[in-house]
């Protein structure tokens, strides 16, 4: 019989976690954090409510508005509606559909993730897309000291939070408004390989803004190819150019594609002067991304459930927590075959959403029966067997039907579909 002590080990970890944690971490109290710069630290689970979004869809081009919203709050499975699968911490009491728009509430006395609403989007991994949307702050908004406002970009891992991109692994456009002495502005923040200190490099641009006005936002971002300087940063604000530059975004090509869009409003900052003694407004409007690559010149590629496999080796089906099932028990060299119709030949970015307690298990695209392995890609650690989270590579394949298979090069993780 095939050995199944690692999947086994599934019923022990709540009881070895807790133990961890009463040992480990007695004496210890975990806040969310905002560092000195005014930057936040976005970690997964970093609050309570933390979650990820139980949706399979994944936009690659796409348009939210609000328009056939009532007006009333903003709720969790809307958003999920109109963004497609989310990772973090959507904050019903902070999110309200106002009038056709979106309206993000800032809590007084309250800084980073503890007054606003930080949610990233996942989207299909990409080499370029840009972005545009419209922002206003209400016209009593009280501007404090500033923070970070709006829709950005991730690269890679997307680093923030005083994790500078200096590790080659991912980077990050996002946006900021800052108030020196009564006059405000709007500026990049920009994490990448080699930004000049800890923290976002905002390059000494900025765009005056005034309360209750809307601005036109927009972004474009390209990846960059190995080492080079060939990758690209660009914002404008209501058709001017406040950057546009050349950049390396990361060393690591396996972490170079665009991975999510952030959703980033909050205040911080962690001094108090970074706080506001009144609640504030900021309203959305018009959003838009596009991923300008098509993931390749492929075109539409099928989704696959995992477990409409016609052939398999090892592996078995259980009840998944977003319905139906998933293929899990998943130890090396185990793989499962399906026939699929690939439309013509072509680059393709196949996505799979995938689950793993312990991590560290990679998974093989090849041609069923192994004579052609066309990408691997690494399966994170969850936090669970059934803590959903979507990963991807770009590939190409031929075209027309023919029997493909994954082949689990080492193990440790579920599968509940794959394809687009």
């Amino acid at each position: 019989m095939k050995n199944r002590i690692l999947n086994s080990n599934r019923l022990m970890l709540p009881f070895i976690f807790l133990v961890v944690m009463i040992y480990g971490c007695k004496s210890d109290s975990v806040e969310p954090t905002v560092q000195d710069s005014g930057d936040n630290v976005i970690v997964e689970g970093e609050f309570p409510e933390d979650k990820q979004s139980a949706s399979a869809r994944l936009f690659d081009n796409h348009v939210v508005n609000w328009d056939n919203r009532a007006h009333d709050t903003y709720s969790y499975n809307e958003a999920v509606e109109d963004f497609g699968n989310l990772r973090g911490n959507w904050r019903e009491d902070r999110c309200f559909n106002s009038n056709g728009r979106c309206r993000v509430t800032l809590l007084k006395n309250a800084l980073s993730g503890a007054g606003g609403n930080i949610v990233n989007v996942d989207v299909p991994d990409g080499e370029e897309y840009e972005m545009e949307y419209d922002v206003m702050f209400h016209s009593q908004f009280d501007w404090s000291r500033g923070g970070k406002v709006g829709f950005g970009f991730h690269i890679g891992d997307g680093n923030t939070g005083g994790d500078p991109g200096w590790d080659g692994n991912g980077g990050t456009l996002r946006m900021m408004w800052y108030n020196n002495n009564g006059s405000v502005y709007l500026q990049p923040y920009v994490y990448y390989k080699d930004q000049s200190w800890q923290y976002g490099d905002d390059f000494g641009k900025r765009f005056y803004i005034n309360k209750g006005t809307w601005y036109h936002v927009y972004m474009h971002v390209k990846s960059n190819t190995g080492s080079s300087t060939n990758g690209l940063c660009e914002l404008k604000i209501n058709g001017q150019t406040v950057l546009s530059m050349p950049i390396r975004w990361t060393t690591n090509d396996a972490k170079r594609l665009i991975r999510e869009i952030t959703f980033h409003t909050f205040r911080g900052g962690s001094q108090d002067y970074w706080m506001s003694p009144e609640d504030g407004y900021i309203y959305f409007d018009n959003l838009k991304w596009t991923k300008l690559d098509g993931g390749g010149n492929g075109g539409n590629f099928p989704r696959v459930e995992a477990e409409n496999y016609f052939n398999m080796d090892g592996v078995e089906t259980e009840s998944c927590s977003e319905g139906g099932q998933n293929v899990g028990y998943i130890d090396a060299s185990d793989w499962m075959a399906y026939s699929v119709n690939v439309p013509q030949a072509g680059n393709y970015t196949i996505n799979y959403r995938v689950a793993s307690a312990n991590g560290g298990g990679t998974l093989q695209l090849e041609s069923y029966g192994g004579g052609t392995v066309y990408g691997l890609v690494n399966i994170p650690d969850t936090g669970g067997w059934q803590n959903w989270t979507t990963v991807s590579h770009t590939v190409y394949l031929p075209a027309g039907q023919q029997n493909l298979a994954i082949k689990a090069s080492s193990g440790g993780w579920n599968l509940n579909w794959w394809g687009n």
